[in-house]
């Protein structure tokens, strides 16, 4: 089997995703409409695909900032976040 890719597409990392999409939002303070024809533009793409060198930094806190406040709700018990998020 080796050789052999198992796998078409990389993994999808939630956080990263969800940290990728808000940072998108923030840099380009776009309407819902504009962030909605960004994605028509690209079918396929994911969040962290669109994102330029110029928004590494913003991603990462971002990336961070999810991470604390998952972290933050699993310790009060108030939600569980699924296992696989993070």
């Amino acid at each position: 089997m080796t050789g052999r890719i198992l796998f078409k597409n990389p993994v999808i990392r939630p956080v990263e995703e969800i940290a990728a999409y808000e940072t998108l939002w923030e840099n380009r303070k776009d309407s819902f409409k504009r962030i909605a024809e960004i994605f028509r533009k690209y079918p396929g793409r994911r969040p962290t695909d669109l994102l330029n060198s110029e928004d590494k930094a913003r991603f990462l806190e971002n990336k961070e900032r999810i991470i604390e406040i998952i972290e933050k709700l699993r310790n009060v018990n108030q939600y569980r976040p699924n296992l696989l998020i993070i």
